[in-house]
This record gives C-alpha cells, structure tokens and sequence, in this order.
C-alpha cells in the first residue's frame, strides 16, 4: 500500500501565526512604519532622476518623444503589472511578491543606470514600474492588523508617499545643482531599494495567503491565477494611459487618442461583465473590512 503525506505549511509567517492579529503598540506600528519607508524610499528612488531627464536626454541624443516615453514607461508598466502581481500575491504570498517586485525594481534601476540607448533605457525604467507594493501592503494589512489599524497604517503609508514626492524632486534637484549624473540618480534608487528589501526581510511580516492556499489543497480546491483576465486588464490599463498620455500629442479628440480610449475601456469593461462573472475567484478582492 502507498501511504501519501501531505505536508503541512509553516506554523508561522514570518513572527506570525496563521490568522493572528498583532497589536497595534508592539508590532502593528513597526509594520506601520517599515510600510512608510518602502513606499517613501520607492517615490524618491522614482522621481529623483526626473529633475535629470534634460542631461540624460542630452547623453543618449533622445529626441523630445522618446524622453516622454521614457519618463513615461514606469508609469505604464506599473499599470499593466499591479494587478497581476496583486492577485499573484493572494495566490504565492505577499511576502514573496514583494520581494520579487523589488528584485525587479532594483534590476530595472541598474539597467537604466548601464543604459547606452534609448531601447535599454525604456527597459529599465518599466521594470521600475512594478509598483504593487501597495497592494501587497494592503493584503499583509487585511490578514495582521485590525480595522482601526488598518485606517492608521493606510494614513501613514499615504504620508510616506507624500514624503517620498517631495524628498524625490528635491533630491533630484540637489542632485543636478552639485553637478551630478543622472546615471548617479538610478544608482542611487539602486541602493535605496535594496535597502527597502533589507528592512522588509528583516521587519516586514507576512500574510495567510500560503496557509489559505495550503487549506484549500486540503478541500480539494484549487487556487489558480486568472492570466486571461489579468492580462485583458493590463492590457486595457496600458491602453488608457497610452492614450491619455499621448492627448496632448495626437489631439483629445484625434481618431487615434479616441481608438485607444475606446480599445482601453472595452477591455476592462470585459473584464468587468465577462470574466468577473464567470469566475467563482474574482482577480482582485474588493470587499469592505
């Protein structure tokens, strides 16, 4: 007779029972703040370098479009990607995400810094796009903390961002009045990032997601990443910022402004009345706590 096992997931995640939620005065409010420095370290990395499009453009001979695109590839590939590595999250852990979105984050700040052209550089600055750290935030959030300490956490992340947008522009300014580099800017998002993840590893706890997966293995359900809606989605996402992007280019009301909003809109609008109906485990969970 052939004796099967199952083996049990880890009883704890990362100083964290399964279903615990830890108190707000102990670790509540260092998870609180370890979240407030990604996303503050994350918005400087990002915006630092935006005070230094002029010399970079000057250095690759970017002609005016292609440093719009350049500038504007993090925000379109962050777009495309947040929903799927949300969802992503909810099915491989949001621990484990977030730490695969700051390897692509760190990646994509050291191709942009070794860029020789206009193609790697657009490269490198969608893969600084990944930007589900939020939405991997609010998963831990959901499964660690209370209600009224998820309402405090989200109001000092949101401080953090705040934060982060002003110390980038400054820093990006201080940055070119010392004469400096706008390779010298990425190296710096470089090292801040991998410095977010040092501070996670160690501070950053984990949410249920592994032991609800594990649970559902027992029941003989599946959990399983809808990559058709997802990918409508960001498709449909990508298009619209595409488009609203490009508006003042091709003219608001120009027939290719018009197609890719039209083309954005029925995407999601699909996945809305489509996908999200037919299937019993929606892409993302939206629901009131």
């Amino acid at each position: 007779m052939v004796q099967t096992t199952i083996q049990a997931p880890p009883r704890r995640t990362r100083t964290a029972t399964p279903g615990q939620q830890i108190p707000w005065r102990q670790a509540g409010l260092r998870m609180a703040v370890i979240f407030f420095i990604l996303q503050m370290l994350n918005e400087v990395g990002t915006l630092m370098a935006i005070p230094l499009y002029g010399s970079m453009a000057a250095s690759l001979q970017l002609t005016p479009g292609q440093t719009a695109w350049a500038l504007m590839s993090t925000t379109l590939m962050g777009a495309a990607t947040i929903t799927i590595l949300a969802k992503a999250g909810d099915v491989f852990g949001h621990r484990r995400l977030m730490f695969i979105s700051l390897v692509g984050i760190t990646l994509g700040y050291v191709i942009s810094a070794l860029a020789p052209s206009f193609l790697v550089l657009v490269i490198g600055r969608a893969l600084v796009g990944i930007m589900a750290g939020q939405a991997l935030c609010v998963g831990i959030m959901n499964d660690r903390l209370t209600p009224e300490n998820r309402r405090k956490t989200v109001a000092v992340i949101a401080g953090g961002q705040a934060i982060g947008v002003f110390l980038g522009f400054a820093f990006g300014g201080a940055l070119l009045a010392m004469g400096g580099d706008w390779r010298d800017a990425f190296w710096i998002g470089a090292v801040l990032t991998i410095i977010s993840a040092i501070g996670f590893y160690f501070y950053g706890l984990d949410s249920d997601a592994l032991h609800r997966r594990y649970e559902s293995k027992l029941k003989g359900a599946t959990e399983r990443l809808d990559i058709i809606g997802v990918a409508i989605m960001g498709i449909g996402l990508l298009l619209l910022c595409i488009g609203i992007s490009q508006s003042t280019v091709w003219g608001v009301f120009s027939a290719l402004t018009i197609g890719y909003l039209v083309a954005g809109s029925a995407a999601l609008v699909s996945v809305v009345c489509g996908i999200l109906i037919k299937h019993r485990k929606p892409i993302t969970t939206i629901a009131a706590h």
